[in-house]
């Protein structure tokens, strides 16, 4: 079980870029919701191995933290997948990621 749904993602940035974000396409009306479910699992995965030693992790929905970190992440996931200068973070998004 996800710790997120695709449908999460909104809490982070516009429908319209992750319309385009899931396919590639700047003119998409909806989601690619297998690509956006495939980067909110990677970023689960990530959050969870590196905290897999420290800390109990919850098997229910996160909050605060850890829900931001793991959010933030599945989002870098999202532009990583794309070619080329559309790979690139928005500005302000690179110290968000370091952060989380």
């Amino acid at each position: 079980m996800s710790w997120f749904t695709p449908e999460d993602l909104l809490a982070r940035i516009p429908q319209a870029q992750l319309n385009q974000l899931s396919t590639g396409n700047g003119r998409a009306d909806a989601p690619d919701e297998e690509i956006l479910q495939d980067c909110l699992d990677r970023a689960e995965q990530e959050v969870r191995g590196l905290l897999s030693g420290i800390t109990p992790l919850p098997g229910t929905l996160p909050a605060g933290l850890l829900r931001d970190c793991a959010l933030d992440l599945a989002v870098e996931g999202l532009f990583l997948r794309q070619a080329g200068e559309a790979a690139k973070l928005p500005e302000g998004w690179q110290g968000r990621i370091d952060r989380s």
